[in-house]
């Protein structure tokens, strides 16, 4: 849904030029292209048709990086020109972020990228652990039932109809390049090859990937200033906790997703304490009783690069957003670019001096909410 065009912004252009420095100097290769092992099908089949009696053995591309040259680039840009301490201090931060994605990308397929993936992500508390083996034993695993798979074309169809609806176009890629079924890129939606779908995991992801990640990338865009394309701190937790809720106020949220969202909190905390990548899918197959195929996918998910942390926040970001939004704080701010909640009133006063522009378009979900399942609210409700 697109906003009325507001008047063009004009930055100052001190701040314009240092937000531009940091666009230069913080190009990076994109870290979840590469966390995909070379080999995961291949290792994929050796270790179901073993039985998951040994670990996967995965192989990665390897970005080139120069990380102390780049580090020293973006740790010489003159932020302290930005005369507004606020703005500044968010530019700071953004430089620091940056610096650490660069570790990420540094130590990918080593014993140290699990200690830089905790540092930047954290870890599952313990009320996401409980919340997580709430939902697991509270959801009923009727959830588990798929309906019939859909055709390529036919999930591709419901894309493109939810990007329109949104007032914009998406392209489509397929690749065999993905641990996820789908996710949102700079061009549009990237859908792994294999990946079979349902019609509501369809819509789901609709919501989710377009209504939200490719919708805040082309808000990014459309802002005067580039900070919104790189990204603010670990805006992850903001832009995860937005798609989930996209799909649970567009009707699309499953039992069977928010057991999947449950699961990813107890993959990482499984890595996080030591378990071997055979052992966690073990307990996620005996304990969860899940099928095989996806009980693989949600472990390697966490496993990924010697250890991802990143997956939790999904229950944790949705949990945050979701309160926001039912104690009717607007989100609108958090969705012109990559945004993360803590920094939601300083962009807001970035928006009223005309520094940034309001979001050209809005998710749809989050402006005609449909009322979720009676069961799905409750479990909803009791997450704490």
């Amino acid at each position: 849904m697109r906003m009325e065009q507001m008047p063009e912004c004009y930055p100052d252009p001190t701040l314009r030029r240092i937000d531009r420095t940091v666009a230069r100097a913080a190009k990076a290769p994109d870290l979840l292209h590469y966390l995909t092992p070379v080999n995961l099908e291949s290792e994929r089949r050796r270790f179901l048709k073993k039985q998951g009696s040994r670990n996967p053995a995965f192989s990665y591309r390897l970005p080139e990086l120069e990380p102390i040259v780049q580090k020293r680039t973006l740790h010489r840009v003159p932020l302290e020109e930005i005369t507004d301490p606020e703005i500044q201090q968010l530019y700071v931060e953004v430089v620091q972020d940056c610096s650490d994605r660069l570790d990420l990308l540094q130590s990918l397929g080593t014993e140290r990228f699990l200690y830089d993936s905790l540092r930047y992500f954290g870890r599952p508390g313990r009320q996401e652990l409980k919340d997580a083996e709430f939902l697991l034993h509270g959801a009923p695993l009727e959830a588990d039932e798929q309906e019939d798979t859909l055709h390529p074309e036919a999930t591709a169809r419901i894309f493109e109809a939810t990007a329109r609806d949104h007032g914009f176009s998406c392209g489509i890629e397929y690749t065999d390049r993905l641990v996820s079924k789908a996710i949102a890129g700079p061009r549009g939606l990237r859908i792994r090859k294999t990946a079979r779908f349902s019609a509501q995991e369809t819509h789901a992801l609709a919501h989710h990937e377009v209504g939200v990640h490719y919708l805040t990338t082309l808000n990014a865009r459309r802002q005067p200033l580039r900070v919104l394309q790189i990204g603010l701190p670990v805006n992850t937790i903001t832009q995860e906790g937005l798609g989930v809720l996209s799909e649970y106020l567009s009707g699309n949220l499953t039992l069977q997703r928010l057991r999947e969202i449950a699961l990813r909190v107890i993959a990482v905390h499984e890595v996080v304490e030591g378990t071997e990548f055979r052992h966690t899918f073990q307990r996620l197959v005996e304990q969860y009783e899940i099928d095989p195929e996806r009980a693989f996918d949600v472990t390697v998910r966490a496993y990924r690069g010697r250890g991802f942390t990143k997956d939790y926040v999904y229950l944790r970001g949705f949990r945050t957003m979701l309160l926001r939004f039912q104690s009717g704080q607007t989100l609108e701010a958090l969705l012109i670019g990559k945004t993360h909640h803590d920094y939601q009133p300083v962009l807001e006063r970035m928006i009223a001096k005309r520094l940034l522009h309001p979001p050209t378009f809005q998710t749809a979900a989050f402006i005609k909410p449909v009322a979720p399942d009676p069961i799905l609210a409750y479990l909803v409700r009791s997450l704490r």
